[in-house]
């Protein structure tokens, strides 16, 4: 499967197997893990994904199937104010 974000610039669309949310310890192992079995991966910073939010204006935005992405969802949807998932 093949997903695609606008990169910081916002200026070309790239495509990759899988987008990491975060270069922490958890980001990186998991992006060179997907990386050593072949996938194409890109890593992008919870601010990044804000300022694109920003430039699209969704209405909401919500998080399935991980818990760790709950926190980048809640991130941005107070920072915009809009509807997402809650940390509690």
């Amino acid at each position: 499967m093949q997903l695609q974000m606008m990169n910081s610039q916002f200026s070309k669309m790239n495509s990759f197997d899988f987008l990491v949310v975060g270069s922490g310890f958890a980001g990186s192992i998991t992006a060179m893990c997907l990386k050593q079995k072949g996938y194409s991966v890109s890593i992008i910073e919870k601010e990044t994904i804000l300022k694109y939010a920003r430039k699209i204006q969704p209405d909401g935005i919500i998080s399935i199937g991980s818990d760790l992405a709950m926190h980048t969802v809640n991130f941005i949807s107070n920072q915009l104010g809009l509807i997402g998932n809650s940390l509690q």
